[in-house]
């Protein structure tokens, strides 16, 4: 069962909306996202849970990464939805979106070539097999 956080500001009146952040409460009143209020329009209220994983992506990357469990739950959820976690990166901090798409691009480049460098390989030891009378 989600739980809920309450994010205290100091220049907001404590009903306001803009001071509670909300996160698996049913009240999506504090959400900013249009995104994710996009997401809660389009989503049945039985995968409500989907929706709790967003504002929660949503509150990583606006409130930032705090400890090592935040972490790897921002990590967790950004690996399950990655085309979700992309438009609310893009959406909400879009210098770090630039980043991520930046990175991405050399992460697919180095894997290409490690992937290149492995076929090669297996090519060469496949040649070595067949020298030595091995089976294709």
């Amino acid at each position: 069962m989600p739980i809920a956080f309450q994010i205290k500001s100091d220049d907001a009146d404590d009903d306001s909306p803009e001071n509670i952040a909300l996160f698996g409460t049913g009240q999506f009143s504090g959400v900013k996202s249009a995104y994710i209020l996009k997401k809660i329009k389009s989503t049945p209220f039985e995968k409500r849970d989907y929706i709790y994983n967003l504002i929660a992506l949503y509150r990583y990357i606006t409130k930032g990464i705090t400890s090592m469990n935040a972490s790897r739950g921002y990590g967790m959820l950004a690996m399950e939805y990655p085309e979700e976690h992309l438009e609310i990166l893009k959406e909400n901090a879009p210098d770090r979106y630039k980043e991520f798409l930046k990175q991405h691009k050399k992460d697919l480049s180095r894997e290409r070539k490690e992937n290149e460098k492995r076929n090669q390989t297996i090519g060469q030891q496949r040649k070595e097999w067949i020298a030595a009378g091995g089976k294709v």
